[in-house]
């Protein structure tokens, strides 16, 4: 799927990280408010370039690990992240994102994630296209939603170090919601 970027939808572009994102991707990566339902911790700058010279690469998504993709408007400007898990058995990927608070309420969330499901279910021979998100989240599962992808269930899980509810989202293959 990563030799198939940069993608194109109507305002975005799905395209690999770069060292030079540092300033964008440390600008939301960094804030407190952002990182409380996510899945990763605020960075310093430091840890933000550090982490953009891992993702700065066009190796191909591998079985198993997580691979970050770049969501950029037109102009070429980080707006967010995505990060990709594909199973070891190809069966499934799972997918978290992140979005500048500055840019959310936009629908830049929604076209992200549908220009992902429609990448991995045509570069990949994944049936099922997964993400969770911590029930308190509201405007991530309203996304969700709209993307295409319905609620499935629900898990408990220790998040940060307390326990919470998680929303379990997918979109099947076959078309099946």
């Amino acid at each position: 799927m990563i030799a198939h970027l940069p993608h194109r939808t109507d305002r975005l572009l799905l395209r690999t990280l770069r060292v030079s994102d540092v300033d964008a991707f440390h600008g939301y990566r960094s804030r407190e408010d952002v990182a409380r339902l996510q899945g990763w911790s605020p960075m310093s700058r430091e840890q933000a370039l550090e982490f953009l010279r891992g993702e700065a690469t066009d190796a191909p998504l591998l079985p198993g690990a997580w691979r970050q993709v770049g969501i950029a408007m037109h102009d070429d400007v980080l707006v967010g992240d995505i990060g990709i898990h594909l199973s070891a058995d190809l069966h499934a990927a799972e997918f978290g994102l992140s979005i500048d608070p500055r840019r959310q309420a936009r629908g830049l969330g929604t076209e992200a994630v549908q220009a992902l499901v429609s990448l991995l279910l045509r570069h990949t021979p994944v049936a099922t296209i997964i993400a969770a998100t911590d029930a308190r989240n509201l405007a991530c599962r309203r996304m969700l939603d709209k993307a295409g992808l319905r609620k499935t269930g629900e898990r408990t899980a220790m998040f940060k170090g307390e326990p919470c509810m998680e929303h379990v989202f997918a979109i099947e293959r076959d078309g099946h919601r």
